[in-house]
């Protein structure tokens, strides 16, 4: 049986799946390794911050939007997104793309602050979820992209 199947340790962040598999430390600033699932048909839209990310593609395949174009990324691949570089992600196959990210514990405590049990999460997304994502992201700091940017990547939001 797959491990990831039932996902009993992962939250919902807003269309992609996450958990962490590192051990926490206190600082804000310090690196964790966290599991990333991104279900068939999930795109997250384009969105900067100051937290460095490194993906590394598991298995299945997704599409990474950076330095003004996506990249088809499979099993092996990488894309490393520097601090306050535009970024966007989609999955456009039937299978979960899952991902291995590396980033700062300041991401994941954003991730917790939006995300909830998979178990509890409405389809479709509710406008409140949309709100709250706002809300936080604004008090992060991060920048989420236009409904033109977007656009003009390829992304109806």
């Amino acid at each position: 049986m797959d491990v990831l199947q039932n996902k009993p340790d992962f939250i919902d962040v807003l269309g992609p799946q996450v958990r962490m598999i590192s051990s926490t430390t206190a600082s804000a600033s310090d690196y964790c390794v966290i599991d990333a699932i991104i279900p068939p048909g999930v795109i997250i839209p384009l969105h900067s911050h100051d937290d460095r990310e490194t993906f590394y593609v598991l298995s299945g395949a997704a599409e990474g939007f950076r330095d003004g174009r996506w990249h088809d990324l499979e099993a092996g691949g990488i894309l490393d997104i520097m601090g306050g570089e535009q970024h966007a992600w989609r999955n456009t196959s039937r299978e979960d793309a899952h991902l291995l990210l590396v980033t700062t514990m300041r991401m994941k405590q954003f991730f917790d602050e939006i995300g909830k049990p998979v178990s509890e999460v409405p389809a479709p997304l509710s406008p409140d979820a949309m709100r709250h994502l706002l809300e936080v992201a604004n008090r992060f700091g991060y920048r989420m992209g236009t409904p033109e940017e977007n656009l003009a990547i390829g992304i109806t939001t």
